[in-house]
């Protein structure tokens, strides 16, 4: 079986031959996953590692943001309250791996 690009034998006497996107355990059994699968797995670990570093750092606790995550493509959306906590969350965002592209919608609302 291949779950993240991890091929797990379950109990089979022969080898399994897998790539990414199938896996077969040897009689006659194999397990199909498509290509939207996959990318939702990845495009959910991406959005929890960048939500985690956005939790750590200091400048932003306790501010709401709304996150997409798409192959490698993250959109910020939310408000903050000055354009110095808006560039710090992209720059937070930036240094996670996996991350190729941001789109900062991020608003800066002064109260």
């Amino acid at each position: 079986m291949t779950i993240a690009g991890i091929c797990i034998d379950s109990g089979s006497t022969s080898q399994p031959e897998c790539n990414p996107s199938s896996c077969s355990l040897g009689e006659g059994i194999s397990l199909d996953i498509d290509r939207q699968t996959e990318m939702t797995m990845i495009n959910t670990t991406l959005h929890h590692r960048v939500f985690s570093a956005l939790e750590e750092n200091v400048y932003l606790r306790g501010r709401r943001f709304h996150l997409e995550a798409e192959q490698g493509r993250i959109t910020l959306r939310g408000t903050v309250r000055s354009y110095y906590q808006k560039q710090m969350a992209q720059e937070a965002v930036r240094k996670v791996d996996g991350v190729n592209e941001i789109a900062n919608e991020l608003e800066v609302c002064q109260i």
